[in-house]
């Protein structure tokens, strides 16, 4: 997670599973999903998906211009 300047907020991104399918099909089924939060140890929303196609262990990080990296 990273803590947001520009909101305060905290923001991760995760896999998510898609229709409830097991790990074994998650080369076709995963997809990354945007999370904040106020506190660091939660409570998390569920704000959109940021990749909508096979995305998993997603990371993102902040560039010196302010603009976010996924």
């Amino acid at each position: 997670m990273i803590k947001s300047e520009a909101d305060g907020l905290y923001h991760a991104h995760a896999a998510e599973m898609l229709a409830g399918c097991g790990i074994s099909s998650w080369t076709h089924n995963s997809q990354s999903v945007h999370f904040t939060a106020k506190d660091p140890l939660g409570p998390y929303t569920r704000q959109a998906v940021a990749q909508p196609r096979f995305s998993h262990n997603p990371s993102a990080t902040v560039l010196p211009d302010g603009s976010w990296l996924l």
